[in-house]
């Protein structure tokens, strides 16, 4: 007679628990702007890259300490998408979402890690573009540490939309 084994899982670091919830340093970035109107293109580009280089340039130290963001030009090698979509194409018309998936090895809810991410940020509020570069912030913000309510320049911040914020000092 064969005595009985009982399989045990682990206990893991959820991922909200964790300075980095992505378990890795590079981080690459997939910007889909194909929905955008050719005259925005340019705009949009800028506004996004303004968020990417204000999280390279260490977020105000809310960047994770050796975490890089790196574009790529092919979809299926992201760990980030961002994609721009007509307000209309995000749930309750807000300006801007985002979604993560992970690894949960344990038998907890929460993931232990965070394997892709995608943040949809509209482009067609009135003609407004400056917004742009500040969600698709808020939400890498979001993304690269799990905080409901993202480091500067977001918290305790009197900063719109419209402001340069990407341009302050620490």
């Amino acid at each position: 007679m064969r005595p009985e084994v009982e399989l045990v899982t682990l206990s893991h670091v959820d991922a909200v628990n964790r300075t980095n919830p992505w378990g890795q340093d590079t981080l690459r970035v997939y910007i889909d702007d194909s929905a955008v109107p050719q005259p925005l293109e340019g705009t949009v580009s800028t506004q996004i890259g303004h968020a990417l280089n204000y999280y390279n340039d260490g977020g105000e130290g809310a960047t994770p300490d050796g975490v890089e963001l790196v574009t790529t030009d092919q979809r299926i090698d992201a760990d980030i998408v961002i994609k721009t979509v007509r307000n209309s194409d995000i749930d309750d018309r807000y300006y801007a979402d985002s979604e993560y998936y992970g690894a949960n090895p344990d038998e907890d809810r929460p993931l232990e890690r965070i394997d892709h991410g995608t943040i949809h940020v509209a482009y067609n509020v009135e003609g407004e573009t400056g917004y742009i570069g500040y969600l698709t912030g808020y939400y890498l913000g979001f993304l690269l540490t799990l905080e409901s309510e993202p480091a500067p320049p977001w918290a305790d911040d009197e900063i719109t939309y419209r402001d340069r914020w990407w341009e302050r000092a620490e």
